[in-house]
């Protein structure tokens, strides 16, 4: 049994619907592996700021949540018809024939059904928020008490507490008024030092969050040396005596697990993906760079060189309007170039499977999970040289400024020759370790038990 308790804050996810995202998945893969641990002592919180306290929550509703999509994504009969083979085999018995050889009207009907689609997941998502929400009040109505916390507990923040400005505030009056040990988590600082690739309307929580965090905290944990030397370069510039930071390597199993044959059965023709694709994985916004993609696949296309299509999965985020307009409306390109922001699990798992290798043009990231993730299904990633990226993949992966086309072309261009790309997916599958939540739950708990 650790000497210490640990106490852990899952507001990020006791109220999060439907798949998770970076920071959740972060939250849950550590949080979920210290519930599973029986040698530890460890509770769970989350924060209210209907009542500004601390409150007791019960972990195993989130994970039985959480487990039970993973065992139904993993399913071939839940996944084995796309969303449009499944409605062509509900509707074609009643459209008349006449109709379907009409391209004009398939065409209206195509656009109606995508209309509805649309609305009709806006609505679930809606629902499913309320839903969690209510699920959230029963479950904390269960557990419900403030929480005691104790001299010796160890409080771990994995989360987003710049998004609850009274959480950190609330922590420090705890602390100061116990003496309890507090570690969090820096992701990245690409809020505070570069404010020109996010949107300004966080600079200054973000900011005051990270000086707080420095001066809380017993110890920081970094998802890379990047972030890590990031922060200490914060630090210096408002002069704040930083606390000992450690470095810990985020997981990037694979969870979903389904064989090559049903993930190769899965139809991705329904999603309009070519036979031969790239693929782009992370939310579309501007530090992720994607308009230097649009512009190389415009120089190749100046050059009559011929790219296979580009396939690019992620939600909308900051400052990418202008963008998007480009890709969904160039005349030469809107075939070429695909977003989708609806991707469920196993659908992204067969993208990764099938595609002939992925790419990464970021201009700065806290780690780059699509990096690991790309390497972890054994394909080859053409990605941006900048901040943490090359910790990822070291020299796995090929690398290009992501200041520049050209360099960026040549490098996709080297990885479609077959020969380059076999050498390395053969290098990749010798060399690579994939790293599971369960290692990254260890080095998190070694670093704790050094305090």
């Amino acid at each position: 049994m650790s000497q210490n308790r640990v106490l852990i804050d899952l507001t990020d996810i006791a109220q999060w619907a439907g798949h998770h995202g970076g920071t959740q998945r972060v939250v849950y893969g550590i949080a979920k592996n210290y519930f599973l641990d029986e040698n530890v002592s460890v509770k769970f919180f989350t924060y209210s700021s209907h009542s500004n306290e601390f409150i007791e929550a019960d972990f195993k509703p989130i994970f039985d949540r959480v487990e039970n999509t993973v065992i139904a994504a993993g399913s071939r009969d839940s996944v084995k018809l796309s969303q449009k083979l499944r409605i062509k085999t509900l509707i074609l018995p009643y459209v008349p024939k006449a109709v379907l050889r009409n391209e004009e009207l398939k065409k209206k009907i195509k656009s109606t059904i995508r209309t509805g689609i649309h609305n009709a997941r806006a609505i679930k998502g809606r629902i499913k928020g309320v839903y969690a929400q209510a699920k959230s009040t029963v479950v904390n109505s269960e557990v419900g008490r403030t929480v005691i916390f104790k001299e010796n507990d160890i409080v771990l923040i994995l989360g987003k507490p710049w998004d609850e400005p009274k959480l950190q505030s609330l922590l420090d009056e705890k602390k100061s008024q116990i003496g309890f040990k507090v570690v969090e988590l820096v992701y990245d600082l690409i809020i505070s030092l570069y404010p020109h690739l996010h949107h300004p309307s966080l600079f200054k929580r973000y900011t005051q969050q990270m000086f707080k965090a420095g001066q809380a905290s017993d110890l920081l944990l970094s998802i890379s040396e990047s972030s890590k030397n990031d922060f200490l370069k914060l630090s210096n510039q408002l002069e704040l005596t930083p606390p000992p930071i450690d470095v810990i390597r985020l997981g990037d199993e694979v969870e979903i697990s389904m064989s090559d044959d049903d993930l190769n059965a899965i139809n991705l023709s329904g999603y309009g993906v070519e036979e031969e694709y790239l693929l782009c994985v992370g939310t579309v916004e501007n530090r992720k760079n994607h308009a230097l993609l649009y512009y190389t696949y415009k120089l190749a296309h100046e050059r009559g060189i011929t790219l296979p299509q580009l396939i690019i999965i992620g939600g909308n985020g900051w400052l990418s309007d202008d963008i998007q307009y480009l890709i969904r409306t160039d005349p030469a390109l809107k075939e070429k170039i695909k977003i989708f922001s609806n991707i469920n699990d196993v659908t992204l798992a067969a993208l990764y499977k099938r595609t002939l290798f992925t790419v990464y043009p970021s201009f700065y990231e806290g780690w780059g999970l699509p990096v690991a993730e790309a390497l972890a299904y054994g394909k080859v990633c053409v990605a941006s040289k900048y901040s943490s990226i090359p910790e990822v993949g070291g020299d796995l992966v090929t690398y290009f400024s992501p200041y520049s086309t050209d360099e960026c072309l040549a490098a996709i261009v080297k990885m479609l020759n077959v020969k380059n790309r076999t050498a390395l997916e053969a290098r990749i599958s010798r060399e690579y370790k994939m790293t599971t939540w369960h290692d990254t739950y260890t080095q998190v708990k070694l670093s704790l038990e050094k305090l």
